[in-house]
């Protein structure tokens, strides 16, 4: 007899089991797994519109940018304790960023469990009330023989030698030593496990923002998502009856660009004034990093920019807003006509083809060939208004980007060429001079106080009395809004061109600036070019 009434509970227990593994992982999180809200109270996780988005976009190689307060842990948390109690002999490991959030996080797990149905509880336990965990952090479910462990970054040791089918590591970005943690954790996960980075941002340069762009332009196996606050419905606040608000340009521009409501204005000016004073950083410079509105903006609280960011942000937004704004094409360097080709896309953006009768001018900053980290980039600009027409940027040996660069002055009725005559600057233009020559160089004049004579040099020069001015120009430039840019890659460049300290700078740690020196070189040579017979000479002396 009671061995019949054993039988007949297992068979219920095997039946709700069977009933509860037929739901799809979403309507099961949704139906069994439980949340504490903000105003504390304890429900089943609803998923937002940002997370409904997500988990429609997700992989096995995620890596996501984000606001602060969206959900992303709380619903990774969801999606892998969901597996854990439903697959057998699967292992999933949440990395936190501090104590703290580690705790929060596990306590968020324990929610979970106790909240399942008691029967769920007793079949993962094979038929104990309570599973093995302890001070780990971690529960391990003896009845399918899988585990769910909660740990903080910094232990370098943490995931060596496990397996680990389900990896979730948050605030990547505030890690100490990312790249040795993550090394280990990475080898951990086999090709069909998961793995999800997410964080808000925390400056240029680091593990996060080199990772994150570099699965955005699609160089690892990685996916990158990104949100922007403005994405969830939650983010606004209700005008109050009679209320106006009185837009500055950033404002403007935003509702331009993105549609925003008066209300999600008011939002953000309500969380801008919350912000604490931080490292001589504005209010929304830190809004930015915690609230991104673009992809960019948001890692530039690190290093102090030299140029003014609120009007290139600007520039950025109508630029994205525009939408693709260029055509591609690739320089065959080994014909002499017809050389630009748009069927071999890839290395040349061209925003604006030449016009018959207009001159135009060139500004080249020289790498050191194609396996360095620097990049070989050549600016047209449109001599009488500046405008950004063109830009070419790639990887090259110095003789074969002379000849690119050839190729695309002759293209653009014989543009004036500035050549950074610096290091590998005099491989291109002994190309030029010599070889495959270029009768439109721009010779740059210095007064010899030896000789009281004028000596002209072909190339640009960027020294300690040049490079000044040259940054100076750009400086007025994009204050006074008279520079037409039309490359976004510009853009961010320009945004991440910081002083360094010591007198000196240039790009910020893991950023490039190839695209700012070529262009300040191009406007040096607009604005001192003049025509002396067939050469293009000019000099700050003039």
């Amino acid at each position: 007899m009671l061995l019949d009434i054993l039988k007949g509970i297992e068979q219920k227990l095997d039946d709700i089991e069977n009933r509860v593994i037929e739901l799809l992982p979403e309507d099961y999180i949704e139906k069994y797994l439980y949340i504490k809200t903000k105003d504390k109270r304890v429900i089943p996780l609803n998923m937002n519109p940002i997370q409904n988005q997500y988990w429609d976009d997700k992989t096995n190689r995620d890596i996501i940018l984000k606001p602060r307060q969206l959900g992303f842990t709380t619903l990774k948390v969801a999606q892998y304790f969901e597996r854990v109690i439903n697959e057998e002999n699967v292992t999933a490991v949440i990395i936190a960023h501090d104590a703290d959030s580690t705790q929060k996080i596990f306590k968020a797990v324990q929610l979970m469990y106790e909240n399942l149905p008691e029967e769920k509880k007793q079949h993962l336990n094979n038929g104990l009330n309570k599973p093995k965990y302890g001070n780990r952090k971690e529960y391990y479910f003896i009845g399918n023989n899988s585990r769910i462990s909660v740990g903080t970054a910094g232990n370098t040791s943490f995931g060596r030698g496990d397996t680990i089918n389900y990896l979730h590591c948050s605030e990547v970005a505030f890690w100490t030593n990312p790249e040795e943690l993550m090394t280990g954790l990475l080898q951990a996960v086999p090709f069909d496990g998961e793995v999800c980075i997410e964080t808000t941002a925390n400056g240029v340069g680091n593990y996060f923002y080199r990772t994150y762009f570099e699965a955005k332009e699609g160089k690892s196996k990685f996916t990158s998502h990104f949100y922007r606050w403005f994405d969830h419905p939650e983010y606004n606040l209700q005008l109050d009856q009679g209320e106006s608000i009185e837009l500055d340009q950033e404002e403007q521009q935003l509702i331009e660009t993105y549609g925003l409501s008066l209300e999600q204005i008011k939002w953000r000016r309500w969380k801008v004034s919350e912000m604490p004073d931080k490292d001589g950083l504005s209010k929304e410079d830190l809004f930015r990093q915690e609230y991104p509105e673009d992809e960019m903006s948001c890692f530039l609280t690190s290093g102090r920019p030299i140029f003014d960011v609120k009007k290139l942000m600007t520039i950025r937004k109508r630029l994205e807003k525009q939408g693709k704004n260029y055509t591609e094409y690739t320089i065959d360097h080994a014909k002499e006509t017809d050389c630009i080709n748009e069927q071999y896309k890839g290395e040349l953006k061209i925003y604006k083809h030449p016009e018959e009768g207009r001159q135009y001018v060139i500004g080249d900053d020289v790498a050191e060939g194609k396996t360095g980290g620097d990049y070989s980039v050549t600016e047209v600009i449109d001599k009488e208004t500046g405008e950004q027409v063109a830009e070419l940027h790639g990887h090259w040996e110095p003789d074969i980007f002379a000849k690119k660069t050839k190729r695309l002055g002759e293209y653009y009725n014989n543009a004036i060429a500035g050549i950074e005559r610096n290091n590998h600057g005099h491989a291109v233009l002994n190309t030029l001079i010599n070889y495959d020559v270029y009768d439109y160089l721009y010779h740059h004049v210095n007064y010899n106080s030896d000789t009281g004579q004028e000596e002209s040099e072909p190339g640009f020069p960027t020294n300690k009395q040049t490079k000044p001015i040259l940054i100076s120009d750009l400086q007025e430039a994009i204050r006074e809004g008279w520079l037409p840019i039309n490359s976004i890659e510009l853009v961010d460049e320009l945004i991440t061109y910081v002083n360094l300290g010591n007198g000196k700078m240039g790009a910020q740690e893991g950023c490039h600036d190839d695209r700012v020196i070529a262009l300040g070189i191009a406007l040096q040579v607009r604005k001192y070019a003049v025509v002396d017979d067939i050469f293009y000479v000019g000099s700050a002396d003039r």
